[in-house]
């Protein structure tokens, strides 16, 4: 950044070097005429260099008609207010300089010379008055609505008036021969400096704003017509020398401004168009490469995104009890499918105390790695680390319910985020299993040896979620005497989902029960199994289940 700011600062340091070094070169060729003049004026009449004053002013209307075309084309795309100024005022001082030049330097009327020589000065302070409007506005100024047919007419106008007026005067349909007082003529003079010293404050206020080089060099062409007019008005004898180097010197002026108009309007533009080409093309032939490295660097991230997940997924399948657990009297087969690689499902079964043996499945809202964090939130706050406590909310599941909502409650989860639970306790030695539902949409089966068939869906509880506020759920328990032989399937509703997961229906379910009540529980295991697609992301919803067998 500040090598950036030190190569900004030497353009700004060249460009004023370049100023300076311009107008030095202009006062010694200027100072080598005053000390050589008879000599230079001798060179010049014998080698026929009378005629280039004329060129002169010639080539500096020229310029103008130049600066008018160039701010017309401008005003098409920009609408610089700017640039209609100084399409307007060059159009009419170019013009008035025309009718002074055709007929006194190049038509060599007999009009007064006087008369003809102020309206050239008059051209000049018309031109010079132009830009110092011009520079009273904003360079970035523009004007929505202008009319371009008017702009025309009255650019147009005035050069067809002029060229009318310079014949007419030519032919001698019209007389000018006004005398101009020496003290008018002196006064526009000096209205011409004033007015050019005001322009290049203007502009010098705009380019330690923009620093825009144009700005610059416009600023060159001003004071090279600055020095032109301190020629004109310190040397009052005005000898064909100091006219021949007031001329030049209008002449050199009037390029630069002409070079800092079209380039600020034409090459800048264009200047823009190129680079912005160049970047094009540099990046459509390295555009494969960027790609490939883009491609590489997602890759990568993606990568480093499924190795997180990956260890995360581990952690919460490390949280889940074995595959096959068998307690006293009492065994547990269970399967898990995530959807996607974390889970909303989760579930646990472990030893309240020597005797009783408490379990739960539940599913979160959604899926994948918020519905996952929900499970680790579950598994802390439903097992209590306190012995005593998780066995008296244990034997006691509505009572684990209700603290678990008023946890959850105390948190700040999003609004939108629930879930619907089951939890269970079993004493081995009495057989008696305690449930409570917090919600739950699927309520486990319960079948018999002898292949009666019954839901545990006697106790109808609240989901968990965040409605303290507003309501405040009652949970129950409620009990089932349980026989030798008699199983219990636990589940979310993934498992019987055919829209989402296509597999298998509650009927076949419950039939799968029935016809393998007198198989191992392995065999049904299995054979439930085999409805399942286990292929990851097979699946829209996450599928678990655990099978109690007495």
């Amino acid at each position: 950044m500040k090598s950036l700011k030190k190569v900004k600062e030497l353009i700004v340091y060249s460009e004023y070097g370049s100023m300076v070094f311009s107008i030095g070169l202009l006062l010694i060729l200027f100072f080598i005429s005053f000390i050589w003049e008879s000599s230079l004026t001798k060179f010049i009449n014998t080698t026929g260099m009378q005629g280039i004053p004329f060129v002169f002013e010639f080539g500096i209307i020229a310029i103008s008609l130049l600066v008018v075309n160039i701010c017309r084309r401008a005003i098409k795309t920009t609408n610089r207010t700017r640039m209609i100024l100084y399409a307007v005022f060059f159009a009419l001082g170019g013009g008035v300089g025309f009718i002074a030049f055709a007929n006194v330097n190049w038509l060599n009327s007999e009009l007064n010379y006087d008369t003809l020589l102020y309206l050239s000065s008059l051209s000049r302070l018309i031109i010079a008055v132009g830009m110092l409007l011009g520079a009273m506005v904003s360079i970035d100024a523009t004007i929505e609505n202008y009319n371009a047919t008017l702009l025309r007419v009255i650019i147009y106008g005035l050069w067809t008036i002029s060229v009318i007026v310079a014949l007419s005067l030519n032919t001698g349909r019209i007389a000018l021969d006004i005398i101009i007082p020496e003290h008018i003529h002196t006064i526009t003079e000096y209205l011409v400096s004033v007015v050019l010293i005001l322009t290049f404050a203007f502009h010098y206020r705009s380019y330690a704003i923009k620093k825009n080089r144009y700005l610059m060099l416009f600023m060159n062409g001003l004071i090279i017509l600055l020095i032109a007019q301190i020629i004109r008005l310190t040397f009052v004898n005005y000898t064909y020398l100091f006219h021949f180097i007031y001329t030049g010197y209008i002449f050199i002026g009037y390029i630069y401004l002409y070079n800092a108009i079209f380039g600020y309007n034409i090459l800048s533009p264009i200047q823009h168009l190129i680079n912005e080409e160049k970047q094009i093309k540099l990046y459509a032939e390295n555009l494969e490469v960027i790609v490939d490295r883009r491609t590489t660097e997602m890759k990568n991230n993606n990568m480093r995104l499924i190795q997180e997940i990956e260890y995360a997924k581990s952690i919460q399948q490390s949280l889940l009890p074995a595959r096959k657990v068998n307690f006293n009297k009492v065994i547990f087969v269970s399967e898990y499918f995530p959807c996607e690689r974390l889970s909303g499902d989760f579930f646990d079964i472990y030893r309240l105390d020597d005797e009783n043996i408490g379990m739960y499945v539940l599913d979160v809202s959604g899926h994948g790695v918020s519905a996952a964090l929900m499970t680790m939130f579950c598994n802390n706050y439903i097992k209590s680390s306190e012995k005593l406590i998780m066995k008296y909310r244990g034997l006691k599941p509505h009572r684990n319910l209700k603290h678990f909502y008023e946890e959850f409650n105390k948190m700040k989860f999003p609004d939108e985020m629930y879930m619907v639970m089951f939890f269970a306790s079993y004493n081995i030695e009495t057989g008696i299993l305690t449930y409570a539902s917090g919600g739950i949409n699927c309520y486990p089966i319960l079948m018999k040896k002898d292949g009666t068939k019954s839901y545990l869906d006697k106790s109808q509880g609240f989901p968990i979620c965040k409605m303290s506020a507003y309501f405040t759920p009652t949970y129950t328990s409620e009990i089932l005497q349980l026989d030798k032989g008699d199983r219990i399937i636990f589940y979310t509703d993934g498992l019987v989902d055919n829209r989402k997961n296509n597999t298998i229906s509650q009927e076949t379910l419950e039939e799968v029960l029935f016809d393998y009540r007198n198989r191992s529980l392995k065999s049904l295991n299995e054979k439930i199994k085999s409805y399942i697609n286990e292929e990851m992301g097979s699946n829209e919803d996450d599928i678990t289940y655990f099978i109690m067998e007495v």
